[in-house]
């Protein structure tokens, strides 16, 4: 092996210094020649009311649980999904070949989950794993891989965690909910692409309600689905459009102690509240940056007292809200200091 330690591995490194860490693609051998990603465009510092509110039947513009390496105009699709992650940045490809990516580091953390014992689940999404960690952040566990068997991922957008500890992960590019012990042994799965019941496109959020109720946010269908804790279909929600109930690309779901269902209607800027069966209850929300307003929220979630909190992606904000949406409070601005959001 001193051969690759002499020879090979410094010239990969210096190769891997030719290629930004972010928005090129790594060269890779193939019949057909390889496609180079545009990088995603910034959002704009004042954005429009037409580009926060499109159409009901698109996405006004690629957002951070996509694929930052993939072009806006090549949607990501379950034939491309797997095979665009070797013609992206350097990292698949070393991590193709048997390296793993250090714990503890995230290739953009897309969903976090916190269980009844303080330990924290993130879903590290170009990664292709969870993490596990303490409260306070000691490195616990970490499984998964990129592909599609049972217990490996593509593109894992979201996870939470059940009050017996069992742990669901949103496997958005497979189009399945995946479900594990609290330390990661596989414990089964269900879904498959498609609009049927319990089929998925991109389902980007999940939650569990304290009876064992799982809710998926079927991204690319525009509804909310409801199974039992073993997947089985109990009942859906929504379609396209921005109506009461209707949807566009909700990327997040979350559940109150009191069963209320909170949906995070991304590209209709705004919170939905439904029942735990989906009767529609209220919604807050309108494309802006004021209080109460919102520029693409992709995450919603509630406190055991009923604080509703929102990620406002584009605002680069947190917002803080009563259990009927009242404004209670806010933080955060651009940047990567203490505090700040990107």
């Amino acid at each position: 092996m001193k051969w690759l330690t002499a020879g090979v591995l410094p010239l990969l490194i210096f190769l891997i210094g030719l290629f930004p860490a972010q928005g090129w693609s790594y060269p890779v051998l193939s019949a057909t020649p390889a496609w180079t990603p545009t990088p995603p465009p910034e959002p704009s510092p004042t954005p429009t009311a037409e580009s926060l509110n499109p159409s009901p039947n698109s996405r006004p513009f690629p957002g951070p649980k996509e694929d930052p390496f993939r072009s806006p105009d090549r949607p990501m699709t379950e034939a491309t999904d797997l095979g665009e992650q070797a013609t992206a940045p350097y990292r698949y490809f070393l991590f193709s070949i048997g390296a793993q990516a250090p714990v503890g580091q995230f290739n953009y953390a897309a969903g976090v989950a916190v269980a009844l014992d303080g330990s924290v689940y993130v879903a590290d999404y170009h990664n292709c794993r969870i993490q596990h960690f303490s409260a306070t952040g000691t490195f616990l566990n970490a499984w998964g891989s990129c592909g599609s068997e049972e217990g490996k991922f593509s593109h894992p957008g979201d996870i939470a965690v059940a009050s017996d500890g069992t742990v669901y992960v949103a496997d958005s590019g497979n189009h399945r909910i995946q479900r594990f012990s609290a330390t990661g042994a596989f414990l089964g799965k269900w879904g498959s692409p498609g609009s049927g019941d319990g089929q998925f496109s991109y389902p980007y959020g999940v939650a569990v309600a304290s009876d064992g109720t799982v809710y998926v946010a079927d991204s690319g269908n525009s509804r909310i689905q409801r199974f039992s804790a073993t997947g089985a279909f109990l009942g859906k929600w929504g379609s396209p459009g921005s109506g009461d109930g209707q949807f566009n690309w909700p990327d997040d779901v979350a559940v109150a102690p009191d069963g209320t269902v909170y949906v995070a209607d991304s590209g209709n800027s705004r919170i939905q509240r439904f029942s735990a069966t989906g009767a529609f209850l209220g919604k807050w929300g309108s494309p802006g940056s004021g209080d109460g307003q919102f520029s693409y929220p992709y995450g919603v979630a509630v406190a055991p007292d009923g604080t509703v909190y929102v990620a406002d992606t584009w605002n680069h904000r947190i917002q803080r809200f009563s259990a009927a949406g009242a404004f209670l409070g806010k933080w955060g601005s651009p940047g990567s200091g203490d505090g700040q959001f990107e």
